[in-house]
């Protein structure tokens, strides 16, 4: 899910549609505006992340049914990991956009720790990918992580947010 995850590249084009010119506004700035605009666009990330993270876990069940020694248990918490996946990193992009604020009016990233927040997260993903665990574990572990992070993540974007998310 990282790999096909639009998370930096929708962000990348809210900046350039949106943000670059508003940002000159206060009013832009305050934490319930932001807060808001967060929330929404939050919804709208996560909807384009579903498609391919439901053809994908489409496709990962059609696979399970075709061996036919998965268990029934098995094939819907790894559709539901999937599904999870793409919504934390959906989250996760857009949380460290708002928090970091990388781009300039050139659309450049001048920020070395969005570089690192994007590196961490890629050397992550990589790790997790030789983690051996039992499915259902995985996506109850997946769904308890994901909500957390939401929940952590509006928090810190409603604290830090007006102060970070501003033109560089």
């Amino acid at each position: 899910m990282y790999i096909v995850n639009r998370g930096a590249i929708i962000t990348q084009a809210m900046f350039f549609n949106c943000d670059h010119a508003m940002l000159n506004y206060n009013f832009y700035k305050t934490p319930k505006v932001i807060l808001e605009l967060f929330k929404k666009r939050l919804q709208t990330v996560i909807l384009v992340n579903l498609i391919p993270a439901f053809t994908i876990g489409i496709g990962n069940t059609i696979i399970f049914i075709l061996l036919k020694e998965t268990s029934f248990i098995t094939i819907a918490t790894s559709f539901l990991f999937v599904i999870v996946s793409s919504i934390f990193f959906s989250i996760h992009y857009l949380v460290i956009y708002y928090l970091l604020q990388p781009f300039n009016k050139k659309l450049e990233v001048k920020k070395a720790s969005y570089s690192m927040a994007t590196l961490g997260t890629y050397i992550f993903s990589y790790m997790m990918t030789s983690v051996v665990i039992n499915s259902t574990i995985l996506s109850i572990l997946g769904i308890l992580f994901t909500i957390g992070y939401a929940g952590i993540a509006l928090l810190l974007v409603y604290k830090f947010a007006p102060k970070t998310f501003k033109l560089n």
